[in-house]
This record gives structure tokens, C-alpha cells and sequence, in this order.
């Protein structure tokens, strides 16, 4: 029985040594990862031979050889200019895989393999066997065999060749069996120039477009995802080893020795610091001494750690960010999270231990993250309210109705935030959808009010200005229908609370010395308070100095009190730094949007009611 199955598998492994499945295989490993290379050569093997070994010749009787082989070439075609994309598809999750490397493997081997002298060994060698199974499993195992040789080759070159000629060699790799196997297979009725040489430019016009592109970005500095994993975890060693080198509150200095003189990759040196790390841990738990090692600058390296795991997702990668994570949450918390998942996860776990530094980590992780994923919206497209976490605590921007107050409570609890968190409240102009439970937010919690001169005025009033007029014809129909079934009403609850404000405009940015990275600029034109608020020079919240609504292509806010000064309001916003713009009606959009959209203002009539 045994033998039956190292029989074939010793004349599969002689049959396929150096042959164009071995070089697929060579070829697959420089854009995928071994195991998935190896699974989708079995699974391919696996169906190819078991339809000769279980259906012998049935499937070329109904399906002629050739046509088979004439669709593998095809397939392999298709290959060589996927191969090609733009878009690095190394280990992606991306839609662009649309089959998954696992499957993407084993059709090409499944079609490969077709009327291959492989299968056709298959066929013979189950004729006479009395266990045809053996014969299977020696024959795909054979295959797998020989594609793990393949592989290994193939991740040794692709350690050592550059990620964009690996694409180009993979590509045309496949090419040339796709090109070989349809000249062999294809009728020599159609092996005429009229017909050959319009595909070969195609194919050819095809291949020299994508790699234009390619070239492009490249000289752009365009890289590929693997290309940018590979950068973070390459900057994430050479900082963690730096890192780790004085973590300890008494090492006196004694940690930089350490270090001299190791030889070799940063890899190296991360565990050389990581067992010294182990080592003093270890000490320090015997002499009863906790705190040897500096809690914040622990705290500091985890994050880090953390952050790389989230970001390149590649546990064959990740060993020794996984070794660091461990290593360092022995340090502060005794114990260790067996296996991380997620930021949401991992702090929940670090909950169970200590409440105080699972809700440190989940802000410094928070902190890390670039402002756009710092920017949670608690509100709806209709009437926004965002928060955005800043090293000062929560900013947030605007609040909702008066009656929009519960809901906004409850989406707070669902992002894991308390009330008290919010540390300010950024109001761009007194309308009551902009400061409608600005008074229950006083009431509960600390924070403080950055607010125009004029706004301060207003909400001492406690009622919008009916300064002005309608934009448009639809804004002026809509505010007749409801002033007419009685909601039309503007007042809201009078605020005093003037101890509480922090009084700015364009020109007096007030105490927001105590705030980085954050200005704000005068944007008259919808209200005389309207103003905006710049986060690091990349967001500007505009409240309803423009809107989005529409589907994006309405820009300009239905009621303006000044038309001449809108028009300027538009075009400081213009010529502002910041990248994307954050409306409190509608979807983020663009600057460049903005920009374009100017000449709608040409055309706005004031209809006053």
C-alpha cells in the first residue's frame, strides 16, 4: 500500500523537477505566503488528479484536451497582467483578490495540470493499483513536494531581488507558459498573422500601459503595501531596540554597553534587549522590587508595539513584535494577553486588571492614529456632532437640538466615553441645531466653551438672529411649510455661564495658547459668529459655512445673512491650509471641492421672507 504511494510519488517528484509547475510555484511565492502558496498547490493537485485517478479519461471525453489546454493558456495570460497591477496584492484582503492567493493557486495548478504528463502518470499508475487513494495521495504529495523546493527557491530570490522586478519576472513567467501552451494547443487555422498579431499587440499595448504605471509611481515613490509594511516594521525594530535599551529606571547606563559590539540584523539586537529585559524583570521580581522599570516609558514602547501589530497584520512578520508585547505587559501588569486581536479587545482585557491603565492605553492608541480616525461623528449626516480626541481630551464640535441630547449620550456610551471626557466645546455660530443642549453639557461636565464675541451675545439671549435671508427658491418653499404648521421657531435654553467661555476670533486667538495645533478664523457670511476651527492644519470644521448636501452637490448654506460676506468667507477657506473640510450638514469633502464650487456663488439671490 505504502508503496504503491512512494512510487508515484518519486515519479511525480522526477516528472516535475525544473518543469513550468515548479517554476509557478517559484513564481506564486514571491506574492504570497508559503503555506497558502503550498495549500492551493494541493488543493489544485488534489481535484486535478483525483478526476483522472476517479474519472480516468471521462473528463477529456467530453472535453477535448485541447480546449482545456487553450483555456490554461488564457488563464496563465490573465496571470502574467494581474501580476502587473499597481496594487501590491501580496497578502491583501483587498476586494482585487477577488478568489484569495489560496484559491488563485489552486485553480492555476487545477488548469496547469489538465492533460499534463502529471495527471496522465496519475491515470496510468491507477489503472493496475489495488489502492487507488495511496496513489492520489503519493501524487499530490509529490506535487507539493516539489512546489515547496520551488518556493524556497523563490522566497530566497525574493529576499534578494527588488519587489518591482519580482513583479516584472512573475509576469513574465506567466506569460510565457500562457503564450507557449495557446501556440501549442490553438488550431494552426488560427495561427495566422491576421489573427496572432492583433492579439500579441493587445496583449502587448496592455502589458506596456501597466507598466507605464508602474514606472510612474515608482519614480513617484509610490509604494506597494508590502513595500510600506516592510518600512514600518523596519523603522518599529530600529526604534524598539533603542527603546528598550533603557526602559529600567537603574541601569545607570549599563544598557547602551550592552548592546556594543552585537553583529548582525536589528533583529538581533531587538532580542539581545528583549532577554535583558527578561533578565532584570526576572531580578526584580525576586528582590520584590516592581518598580524598577519607568511605567511611561514601558507604556510608550507598548503602544508602539501594538500599533505596528494593528497596522501590518502579518503574524509571520510579527514574531518578535508579539515576543516585545508580551515581554512589556509582564513589566506593568503581571500577566499577558495570549493573543491580540484588536486595540477594542486588548484594552478590554487590560480592563479585568487595571481600569486606570486599560483607559491610559486606549487614549495614548488613540493618539497614535492620524486625525481623521481621531474624528468620531455622534450624530447624523443631517445635523453632525463630532468629537475628536486630542492630547488635551475630547474637543467637540457644535451640539445638537435640545432633543437630540439622549441620543447623543447613548452613542457616547457605545464609543466607551464618559461625559466628563469632553474637555471643550467648540461652537461655530448661535443657531439652536449648533447649541441646542450646550447648557446640558455645562451642567455635567468641566468643560470649557471656545466662542465668538458675538456668540456670547446670543446665547445670552437665547434666540438665532433673523438677520438675512434664503439662499435659494427650495430653502425659502421648505421654511414657508414649516412656519406654517408652527416650527419655525429659533429659540433655545439662555446660557450665562461667561466663567466657562474662552473668547476668540480670527484675530484674538485667546487662551488657545494652552491648546497646540489648533486655530481658529472668522467665517462671516451665514451668521456675523460664524467661525472655524483648524486641527493641525489638515481639518477644518466650518459649521455651516458650508454644507454638503444633496448628495455633494450643493455647497452653499440656505440662509445667509450676508451674501458679500459669505462670498469672502469662501474665499478665506480657500486660501487656508488644511486639507479636508468637515460641514455640521452633510459628508466631509475636500478643499479642492470647495474651490471649485465658488462660481455656484455667482449665482445666489437672497430671498428674504
Amino acid at each position: 500500500m505504502f508503496l504503491e504511494m512512494i512510487k508515484a510519488l518519486l515519479l511525480i517528484f522526477v516528472a516535475e523537477m525544473g518543469d513550468k509547475t515548479q517554476i509557478l510555484a517559484m513564481a506564486f511565492a514571491t506574492q504570497f505566503k508559503m503555506n497558502r502558496v503550498l495549500l492551493g498547490i494541493g488543493i489544485g493537485s488534489l481535484l486535478n488528479h483525483g478526476f483522472a485517478i476517479v474519472l480516468g479519461s471521462m473528463l477529456i471525453k467530453y472535453i477535448p484536451v485541447e480546449t482545456i489546454q487553450i483555456i490554461a493558456g488564457l488563464a496563465f495570460v490573465a496571470f502574467s497582467l494581474w501580476t502587473l497591477k499597481s496594487d501590491d496584492f501580496e497578502e491583501s484582503d483587498d476586494a482585487s483578490l477577488k478568489f484569495g492567493p489560496t484559491v488563485t493557486v489552486a485553480i492555476a495548478f487545477f488548469l496547469g495540470e489538465l492533460g499534463d504528463k502529471t495527471q496522465l502518470t496519475a491515470v496510468t499508475l491507477a489503472i493496475d493499483a489495488s489502492y487507488p487513494m495511496m496513489i492520489l495521495a503519493g501524487t499530490v504529495l509529490g506535487m507539493i513536494i516539489t512546489g515547496a523546493i520551488g518556493i524556497l527557491i523563490g522566497k530566497k530570490l525574493g529576499d534578494r531581488i527588488p519587489e518591482f522586478a519580482i513583479k516584472i519576472m512573475a509576469s513574465s513567467i506567466f506569460m510565457g507558459f500562457g503564450l507557449q501552451k495557446l501556440y501549442e494547443t490553438l488550431p494552426k487555422s488560427v495561427l495566422k498573422t491576421i489573427y496572432v498579431l492583433p492579439f500579441l499587440i493587445l496583449i502587448g499595448s496592455i502589458m506596456a500601459i501597466m507598466l507605464y504605471i508602474l514606472f510612474a509611481k515608482r519614480r513617484e515613490g509610490i509604494l506597494s503595501d508590502y513595500s510600506i509594511k516592510s518600512k514600518i516594521l523596519h523603522d518599529y525594530y530600529e526604534h524598539i531596540q533603542k527603546d528598550l535599551e533603557c526602559l529600567c529606571d537603574v541601569c545607570d547606563g549599563k544598557c547602551n554597553r550592552v548592546s556594543e559590539g552585537i553583529e548582525g540584523d536589528i533583529a538581533i539586537k531587538v532580542e539581545e534587549q528583549l532577554n535583558r529585559l527578561t533578565e532584570i524583570r526576572i531580578r526584580s521580581m525576586k528582590k520584590d522590587r516592581y518598580n524598577i522599570f519607568s511605567v511611561e516609558q514601558v507604556l510608550d514602547s507598548l503602544i508602539d508595539t501594538i500599533w505596528v501589530i494593528d497596522h501590518v497584520k502579518d503574524n509571520d512578520r510579527l514574531s518578535y513584535a508579539q515576543q516585545i508585547r508580551r515581554e512589556l505587559e509582564r513589566t506593568i501588569i503581571k500577566t499577558v494577553c495570549l493573543e491580540y486581536n484588536d486595540i477594542g479587545s486588548y484594552v478590554k482585557f487590560i480592563e479585568k486588571e487595571n481600569k486606570d491603565l486599560a483607559k491610559t492605553i486606549h487614549k495614548l492608541y488613540r493618539l497614535r492614529m492620524s486625525l481623521e480616525e481621531r474624528v468620531i461623528n455622534l450624530g447624523s449626516q443631517a445635523n453632525n456632532m463630532y468629537l475628536i480626541d486630542t492630547a488635551n481630551g475630547y474637543i467637540m464640535i457644535d451640539t445638537g437640538l435640545k432633543d437630540h441630547y439622549r441620543k447623543f449620550c447613548h452613542a457616547l456610551s457605545n464609543h466607551h466615553i464618559a461625559l466628563e471626557e469632553i474637555s471643550y466645546v467648540f461652537i461655530t455660530h448661535a443657531h439652536k441645531n449648533h447649541v441646542g443642549f450646550l447648557k446640558e453639557i455645562l451642567d455635567e461636565t468641566q468643560a470649557k466653551v471656545i466662542l465668538h464675541p458675538l456668540t456670547v451675545k446670543q446665547l445670552s439671549k437665547g434666540e438665532n438672529s433673523y438677520e438675512g435671508g434664503f439662499s435659494s427658491f427650495f430653502a425659502y418653499f421648505i421654511y414657508g411649510i414649516k412656519r406654517y404648521i408652527s416650527r419655525g421657531s429659533h429659540k433655545f435654553d439662555v446660557i450665562k455661564d461667561s466663567n466657562r467661555y474662552i473668547i476668540v476670533s480670527e484675530n484674538d486667538q485667546g487662551d488657545l495658547y494652552e491648546l497646540s495645533d489648533i486655530r481658529v478664523i472668522d467665517l462671516p457670511g451665514h451668521t456675523k459668529d460664524s467661525m472655524g476651527l483648524i486641527i493641525e492644519e489638515e481639518i477644518l470644521f466650518c459649521g455651516d459655512a458650508v454644507v454638503n448636501r444633496l448628495g455633494g452637490k450643493e455647497r452653499i448654506v440656505h440662509w445667509i445673512e450676508s451674501i458679500i460676506d459669505y462670498k469672502r468667507s469662501w474665499d478665506k477657506m480657500s486660501q487656508n491650509n488644511f486639507t479636508s473640510i468637515y460641514p455640521t450638514h452633510g459628508k466631509p469633502f475636500s478643499k479642492e471641492e470647495l474651490i471649485k464650487g465658488k462660481k455656484k456663488l455667482n449665482n445666489v439671490k437672497i430671498r428674504v421672507s
